[in-house]
């Protein structure tokens, strides 16, 4: 039976990724103005996260470009260092719990949920070769995966929500224990 729903929720709403991507796709998150954190990199070419600036709550990090292994082996060092989990998380512009999800992050409604909770952001259309090659070839968005200790995708991932105003609700309790494995 509950199979069956799953299933039905998301031939309802989840959002299906493609392996092409769409002409001229815009970007998911063009800045990380709501973090205040860079995505620069340092004289040996290693990207450079500044996780941690926010001191509480759910912090959202565009990844950029470059190997997402390296990337996300740099994130995740530089969030745990700072005492915060940290996990691969895949949107897109035209997912639509995507954006409720991201929005609610913004809005910092999550924030006592996630306090030490950092997501490295990927854009389904414009990263999807990179990501790929790292393991991260999820068929549905939201994606929000636990990395390896190589850097590379595990199972340790849930994918796909709902459209609609419970969108949130529908990732929050599905996301709680990874945020656990990811510490």
């Amino acid at each position: 039976m509950r199979s069956a729903i799953v299933i039905l929720t998301f031939a309802l709403g989840a959002c299906r990724t493609s392996d092409s991507a769409e002409a001229d796709p815009v970007p998911f998150h063009p800045d990380a103005g709501a973090t205040g954190a860079t995505n620069a990199t340092n004289a040996a070419n290693e990207p450079d996260f500044q996780f941690g600036t926010k001191a509480h709550g759910v912090e959202l990090v565009n990844a950029p470009p470059g190997d997402v292994t390296k990337i996300v082996l740099a994130a995740r060092s530089a969030a745990r260092a700072h005492g915060r989990a940290m996990m691969v998380y895949i949107g897109a512009t035209w997912c639509e719990p995507c954006q409720h999800f991201h929005q609610a992050a913004e809005r910092g409604e999550l924030d006592d949920t996630f306090p030490t909770l950092s997501l490295l952001v990927f854009d389904a259309d414009n990263d999807s070769q990179r990501l790929r090659a790292a393991g991260y070839a999820p068929g549905y968005i939201p994606y929000f995966g636990v990395p390896g200790d190589d850097g590379r995708g595990t199972s340790n991932a849930t994918e796909g929500g709902i459209k609609g105003p419970h969108a949130v609700d529908h990732i929050v309790p599905r996301l709680a224990p990874l945020v656990e494995k990811a510490k």
